[in-house]
């Protein structure tokens, strides 16, 4: 073979090759074009796949080619003939293959991959044998060549020219769809860092569904939280922390805002999210104002985008999966050359593991500036599905101790029917689902740990705020419901932990005042010597962590979709505003509050004076709020979690 033949085969399999890969690209274009964001890989990463498949697949058609009509090529035309012919007829015939052993099986004709991808693959051979001599070529050489069997290139460059747009048309998607902060920028003269202060960082970390007392510092009987225990015994530890929302947005609105949910108004109602509006500042947006590079690694699908909780953070890993559907990345998943992420079974939601990999990246880079990183964990939020050896970790009983993805697929439409069919649900598998919960508790912990150690690695830890709480806690039967499914407002549902690690501060002490969600914006503030927020509904718990003057004892109020309620120390007040009931309980003498007093004892009265003033001063729609309907990709990993409304 000439130097020249040689070049024009390799200009061949480029083009052909550029071509198939641009072609490929419409796959994602036109399947996520409303929401590029989903598929969850950069652009370059997108474009390398597609360009990658598209080459790899001109390549082993020119050496098919080559190999069976070796005698026919040698004019430039002639190779720009059968080369895109063969590669198309392979390409077809890897993509086509699935689809037709699907529709054959619905026909009830089993027939294996392999056997219909050799009939495709031999028509594919008939035609490029057949086809490319006759027409294809011919084509070829009066749309391309000329007479002496050239090619023009001047005419193949125009022909692939408007292709080869589909390449930047990708690009430009995907910087489109990635996360833009829609906050406004940082304030001037507002910098406190960095500073020659102890804390310059903020690593928030929030394990979604967290009972309080199922945590070893807490007085749990199982050591579900051995890394959460050694950074109590250097921190802070709140004892009577109360979350503002049983559910992750009507919470998380309060964390991140220090507002009450009436007044964040973050919230869903059938298929459609009122996000957080752009007027509201967020934690994010003023530790910005401080100098630090915020980012967030959202794995709860209610703090995504669509939610208006990434507002102000200047980088955001949402977790998303959509890529794993694309035709190239499920050929290679077949062969084993992909390895899916991590994620809890029966759900689209990464594993700690994934979360906390990312995370400890995300630090490395972060190391030389001021930082606020949130990282959110999944773990404990059922399904409880945590790998060995923690799935077993807590068993009861060996006779139940099946497969955690078995067990849920058993007993899920169960507890999907909860609370109305409690007897369904043997008391067996009711122990389970606890000692389920609890590995899921001691796997989160263990990757709370990795990424502990590695800001003490990193040499970070004593130059970090450390922040753990929970949105909301979990429901066992104890009031006839399961998760956090239940209207009511009872402690297992919004008593949830909060350690605070605040380099400089003495630990290992143990705090009984009641505090709340939305005291934890105020304190940070406070901290990083910003001014303080004139809206926040929360205040500062500095003095509680420096034990000096200044505190002053509040009540906590929380609320779901249909109840509101009011905690001090000793009592608690629930009203279900839907049918105008409520409930009372003296908590000295009730901690589970199992005995109604409402009617029967004055506190009562003064509770509901409270409750009234809280709804009326926190009743305010925020401006500018408007519902928009929840895409049906977050709806369905949305209804994997449990959320049946949605």
């Amino acid at each position: 073979m000439s130097l020249r033949g040689f070049q024009w085969r390799l200009t061949a399999i480029l083009i052909t090759g550029l071509a198939l890969g641009a072609i490929g690209l419409l796959e994602p274009l036109t399947r996520f074009w409303s929401y590029f964001h989903y598929l969850g890989l950069s652009w370059y990463a997108l474009l390398g796949l597609y360009l990658g498949a598209g080459l790899l697949t001109a390549l082993v058609a020119a050496l098919a080619v080559e190999a069976v009509a070796r005698s026919a090529l040698w004019l430039p035309v002639t190779i720009a003939g059968y080369y895109p012919t063969a590669a198309a007829c392979l390409a077809g015939a890897l993509v086509l293959t699935p689809t037709i052993r699907d529709e054959l099986g619905a026909f009830q004709l089993r027939i294996p991959t392999l056997a219909v991808l050799a009939l495709l693959l031999a028509a594919g051979v008939v035609f490029t044998w057949k086809a490319a001599p006759r027409l294809i070529v011919p084509a070829f050489r009066r749309l391309f060549g000329h007479p002496d069997g050239r090619i023009s290139a001047f005419k193949l460059l125009l022909a692939v020219f408007p292709l080869l747009l589909v390449f930047p048309l990708a690009a430009l998607k995907a910087g489109q769809a990635s996360f833009e902060d829609a906050s406004r920028p940082p304030r001037a003269g507002l910098a406190t860092r960095p500073s020659g202060d102890p804390a310059q960082n903020v690593l928030l970390i929030t394990i979604d569904a967290l009972r309080a007392d199922h945590l070893g510092f807490g007085g749990y009987a199982r050591p579900t939280t051995p890394s959460l225990d050694a950074l109590a015994a250097k921190a802070v530890v709140f004892d009577r922390c109360f979350a503002q929302g049983n559910v992750t947005e009507l919470s998380f609105g309060s964390l991140f805002t220090a507002l009450y949910p009436y007044s964040h108004g973050v919230r869903r109602h059938q298929n459609r999210a009122s996000p957080l509006v752009a007027e509201i500042e967020t934690l994010a947006e003023q530790l910005r104002d401080a100098g630090l590079r915020t980012e967030g690694l959202m794995s709860n699908p209610f703090l995504r985008r669509e939610w208006g909780l990434t507002q102000g953070f200047d980088r955001v890993d949402e977790f998303r999966f959509g890529y794993l559907d694309l035709l190239p990345i499920r050929a290679l998943k077949k062969v084993g050359l992909v390895v899916p992420p991590e994620r809890i079974p029966l759900t689209d939601i990464p594993r700690g593991s994934e979360v906390v990999d990312r995370a400890i990246e995300r630090l490395e880079k972060l190391r030389g500036r001021p930082f606020f990183l949130f990282v959110h964990l999944m773990d404990a939020h059922h399904p409880y599905a945590p790998p060995e050896p923690y799935d077993a970790m807590f068993s009861a009983r060996a006779s139940i101790g099946i497969p955690a993805t078995t067990f849920w697929k058993r007993v899920w439409p169960v507890y999907r029917t909860l609370p109305s069919d409690q007897e369904l649900l043997a008391p067996a598998d009711l122990q389970r689902i606890v000692d389920l919960y609890d590995g899921a508790i001691r796997y989160a912990d263990h990757e709370t740990g990795r990424l502990l150690e590695a800001l003490a690695r990193l040499d970070l830890d004593e130059r970090t705020l450390v922040i753990v709480t929970s949105g909301h806690g979990e429901e066992f039967l104890e009031h006839g419901n399961i998760s956090h499914r239940s209207p009511l407002l009872y402690d297992e549902l919004i008593h949830v932990p909060l350690i605070v690690r605040l380099p400089g501060t003495p630990g290992g002490r143990h705090e009984g005042a009641i505090v709340r969600h939305v005291d934890i914006l105020p304190t940070i503030l406070a901290l990083f010597r910003l001014p303080a927020d004139v809206s926040a509904q929360g205040a500062s718990l500095l003095p509680l962590l420096h034990e000096t003057a200044g505190w002053q004892p509040a009540p906590a109020f929380s609320q779901s979709y249909r109840c509101v309620s009011v905690r001090t120390p000793e009592n608690k007040l629930m009203v279900d505003l839907s049918d105008d009931r409520a409930w009372c309980f003296d908590l000295r003498a009730d901690p589970g509050e199992t005995h109604d007093v409402y009617g029967q004892a004055a506190v009562c009265d003064s509770l509901e004076d409270l409750l009234l003033d809280y709804v009326k001063k926190s009743l305010v729609t925020p401006p500018g709020a408007a519902p928009q309907e929840i895409d049906p990709r977050t709806r369905s990993i949305l209804g994997s979690l449990g959320y049946v409304e949605m």
